[in-house]
């Protein structure tokens, strides 16, 4: 995966081994850092593929390539995940950590979340029953709760009143 400064703001864009499709969501760990070792867990990613991509980021030595490269403003990071979590049958748009980073969501266009060990690269659950595409996924902040959502509908009608559906 490769990191890409553009002013505060990084853009990482994993290269053709991690997701033969496109990337639909990354988070960060909730303890990464670069100071951690190279081969800790410090990124997630999801993909059109289906696939979640766990990742480092894996420094090179300095005498190999440069730490970063003033030209194409990149840092030089691990070319190949972790692991790659399979399972899900439709896109990955949505990937977050547990606030211990021990576990990893994923939402996916197969109506379905999942929550994987992130250290095992095991699934943990699966929860289905949504009637559309999961969106979103996240932990509440201590990690005691988790929510799934797909698609919320509101429609304006003729007598100028609010219908809300929701697809759960």
């Amino acid at each position: 995966m490769r990191a890409f400064v553009s002013g505060s703001a990084v853009k990482l864009t994993p290269p053709p081994t991690a997701h033969s499709d496109r990337v639909g969501g990354v988070a960060w760990h909730p303890q990464a850092t670069l100071s951690q070792p190279e081969t800790a867990l410090n990124l997630a990613s999801g993909g059109a593929d289906g696939t979640v991509a766990l990742w480092s980021l894996k420094r090179y030595d300095p005498r190999e390539k440069p730490p970063f490269n003033a030209n194409t403003r990149t840092f030089p990071t691990s070319e190949s995940p972790l692991s790659v979590l399979e399972g899900h049958e439709g896109r990955v748009c949505r990937v977050a950590f547990h606030p211990s980073g021990r576990y990893v969501a994923s939402a996916s266009f197969d109506t379905s979340w999942r929550l994987w060990d992130a250290e095992k690269g095991k699934e943990l659950l699966i929860q289905e029953g949504h009637s559309k595409e999961v969106y979103t996924v996240g932990f509440q902040g201590d990690g005691s709760l988790i929510a799934s959502g797909c698609v919320l509908i509101l429609s304006f009608n003729h007598n100028r009143s609010w219908t809300m559906f929701s697809v759960v």
